[in-house]
């Protein structure tokens, strides 16, 4: 609760609790330039129920929120968002400004941000508790990424293509990630991939800064994607235990050295190895019928 001129002012996230649907959905979109897509054409705004992109529940309470293509720039009030949403996605947009993560209701199981000039820091220790999946794509977000922080419910977390920094902690990701997506950032240190959650899929963490040798000993059996190109990882690869579900590697653009023995990569079909300091290869068997389709490069 704030205090100003001796009135109680409580913020927005409290204050959307008591208000309308229609004044909190209003209220988002108060900073956009053409906030005109939602009003008739004598100005007044449109019932919820019929803007773009928005989807109701059965009693007629915001379900989700899909903005696509929201031309023109301004921002958002993410303060507003309705208690009752579930799934949040604004894409290819101009829209600009912070998100303020710790105003979004408990209701949010998705975010989608991408492609827009959102920038500023995420509130790792407060996002929504049940929040299953988290996109943030080809944005300006910055600062640290809190791993250890995740709500426990986490499947999916994708920050492709920001401006993200640090380290990149792996070692205690809540159980339930299946897709880990931290690629074209600016994390730095080392990696340890000994102990990744047992249902994980894929983990990319390309074209950062990272550096260390990498341990491909205990990799989850069900990953099927490690994206490790284009950083400076050094030290020999050993493939010996790849995962039988692993269908694409890229550990190209390293300083890996050494042998490299691809006898272990005949169930990889995209594999890429170059620009490396490899000093010899055993190369794969002749190809059987099954793995034809296999891509070394």
């Amino acid at each position: 609760m704030l205090f100003f001129s001796g009135m109680e002012i409580s913020p927005p996230e409290v204050v959307s609790l008591s208000i309308s649907q229609q004044s909190a959905m209003e209220k988002i979109i108060e900073g956009i330039v053409d906030i005109a897509e939602f009003q008739d054409d004598k100005g007044n705004f449109l019932d919820f129920d019929q803007w773009r992109g928005v989807t109701c529940n059965d009693q007629n309470e915001v379900d989700m929120i899909e903005w696509h293509e929201i031309i023109g720039g301004g921002s958002l009030d993410f303060s507003w968002v309705p208690r009752t949403v579930r799934i949040l996605s604004i894409t290819q947009t101009d829209l600009s400004g912070s998100v303020n993560f710790a105003a979004l209701p408990e209701s949010v199981e998705e975010i989608l941000i991408e492609g827009t000039d959102f920038s500023g820091e995420v509130d790792w220790v407060s996002l929504p508790m049940g929040l299953r999946s988290l996109e943030l794509e080809s944005n300006h977000f910055t600062g640290e990424v809190m791993l250890t922080r995740l709500p426990e419910s986490i499947k999916i977390l994708s920050l492709f293509g920001n401006a993200f920094v640090g380290s990149i902690e792996l070692t205690q990701l809540p159980s339930t990630v299946h897709d880990l997506i931290l690629n074209r950032n600016q994390f730095t240190g080392e990696v340890d991939l000994r102990s990744l959650p047992p249902k994980m899929r894929s983990l990319m963490i390309d074209h950062n800064r990272l550096h260390g040798t990498v341990n491909l000993a205990h990799l989850p059996a069900s990953m099927q994607t490690l994206y490790l190109d284009h950083n400076t990882f050094s030290g020999e690869l050993d493939l010996s235990s790849l995962p039988e579900t692993l269908t694409g590697l890229c550990v190209d653009t390293n300083n890996f050295s050494g042998t490299l023995n691809l006898l272990h990569t005949a169930g990889v079909r995209f594999f890429t190895y170059g620009e490396n300091n490899f000093s010899h290869f055993e190369e794969v068997e002749k190809a059987s019928p099954d793995n034809d389709a296999c891509r070394i490069c």
